[in-house]
């Protein structure tokens, strides 16, 4: 019998909000590893413009609002980024452990940059999953709204 939710057990961060990108750079915002066991980001590429291209990098930084960001470079840093997405309504996931960032870097966050200079859409969701102390949701970031749970 199941007594925990997924609405309890994951922490939800602040989102990249559905938008169209073009030459720039957005993050998501920053899931707590020290909170948390497990990140996983989900990125959706919508629509993209001939020529729109994505490079989209796990980073790790010691502050909650990712300043100063490097690459995550666990045992296999080659899956940390992605680059040259370029393909319409795709999903893409990236998942990390506590235990793979590098000391002393505790947040973990997404970033997705438009590289071709023509539109692409995209939105991300960042969750943290086996929080160190229930409920996960508990750290979930001011911005989710509600969380339904059918019973």
């Amino acid at each position: 019998m199941y007594t925990e939710t997924l609405t309890q057990r994951l922490g939800i961060t602040a989102a990249v909000n559905p938008q169209s990108i073009t030459s720039q750079t957005v993050t998501s915002g920053a899931v707590d590893l020290s909170k948390f066991h497990r990140a996983l980001f989900v990125l959706e590429v919508g629509a993209v413009v001939a020529g729109g291209a994505l490079t989209v990098t796990l980073i790790q930084s010691a502050s909650s609002n990712l300043s100063s960001p490097t690459t995550v470079s666990g045992p296999s840093s080659g899956n940390a980024q992605l680059t040259g997405l370029n393909t319409a309504n795709k999903q893409y996931t990236f998942e990390v452990r506590a235990d793979e960032l590098t000391a002393g870097q505790q947040f973990v966050g997404l970033q997705v940059q438009e590289t071709g200079g023509h539109a692409v859409t995209v939105t991300v969701i960042g969750v943290g999953d086996e929080a160190s102390h229930k409920p996960g949701s508990a750290n979930n970031d001011s911005s989710v709204a509600t969380q339904t749970v059918v019973n």
